[in-house]
């Protein structure tokens, strides 16, 4: 069997960095459910965490993400509850989600008066996003498993190759010195 390639190589890569990343998320779902009064800070963790690995990485080679092939048909409505809430909550400002108003100040609290927005965007039911947690916890799981059992299929073609990957300022030094 050949070697990896380094495309290969950068996909371990990245799949080992997904798994840190199911891992984290985990953990911020585990303990937010064993401490709730942390929910508020440990649930976007835990939401921010898991999608991560779902959007894109850009690599020195192609870009990556993991598919949602990696999670179960079973799993797949949860996912996108947690995928939605990192997009339109945690990640990003999704006003339709949010529901700002204005608030105005009178002209004595300001030289002008002014306009604030009011957001309760912070005020996201965090124990409502855990809902069922053994539901969350198995979801994690058998992503986790999917991912480890593809980076465990690519480690397993021998020769594992000893070198690093090389990326950036190094890989463009490398092709001029190899071109020239």
């Amino acid at each position: 069997m050949d070697p990896l390639t380094d495309l290969q190589l950068e996909e371990y890569c990245f799949l080992h960095l997904a798994l840190n990343d199911l891992w984290e998320a985990e953990s911020a779902f585990d303990l937010a459910i064993q401490y709730p009064q942390l929910s508020q800070s440990l649930v976007p963790a835990g939401v921010v965490a898991y999608a991560r690995p779902f959007e894109k990485c850009r690599g020195e080679w192609r870009s990556w993400n993991l598919s949602t092939k990696m999670v179960l048909k079973d799993g797949r409505v949860l996912h996108q509850q947690i995928v939605d809430f990192r997009n339109r909550f945690f990640a990003h400002t999704d006003l339709k989600a949010v529901k700002p108003g204005l608030i105005h100040l009178p002209q004595s609290l300001s030289d002008e008066g002014a306009f604030l927005p009011s957001v309760g965007y912070r005020t996201v039911n965090c124990q409502a996003v855990l809902g069922d947690g053994e539901a969350i916890r198995a979801l994690l799981q058998d992503v986790r498993a999917r991912v480890s059992a593809r980076k465990n299929e690519l480690r397993s073609r021998p020769p594992f190759r000893q070198r690093p990957l090389i990326v950036g300022e190094e890989l463009s030094r490398r092709g001029q010195s190899d071109g020239a």
